[in-house]
């Protein structure tokens, strides 16, 4: 519904503000909020995923990139999963979600 919805996307907006004040967990915490409100809200999982790489877990946020790209086939998600696989060291994944990206 519209509600929902507006939920969810007032949700991403305090998780994006925490990403800037460099608050992860605050972060992963509204993002959580944002997808529990509207499971299909593909920017909430791109937040989620960001915050994940942005600590290092990498799986983590390979499965919610993945979720973007399920749901949008966003060009954002391809390159934050390429940065994973970057940083978990798998070269061919990496570069073939820099050149979906």
């Amino acid at each position: 519904s519209w509600f929902t919805r507006r939920l969810a996307q007032t949700s991403f907006a305090e998780g994006a503000a925490a990403l800037d004040r460099g608050d992860d967990d605050l972060a992963l915490s509204w993002f959580n909020h944002a997808i529990r409100e509207d499971g299909r809200f593909a920017a909430g999982y791109l937040g989620r995923g960001l915050a994940h790489l942005r600590k290092y877990e990498f799986d983590a946020a390979i499965a919610d990139l993945s979720e973007v790209i399920r749901l949008s086939d966003d060009a954002r998600g391809y390159f934050l999963r390429a940065l994973c696989y970057e940083g978990k060291g798998d070269r061919t994944r990496e570069q073939a979600d820099r050149h979906e990206a």
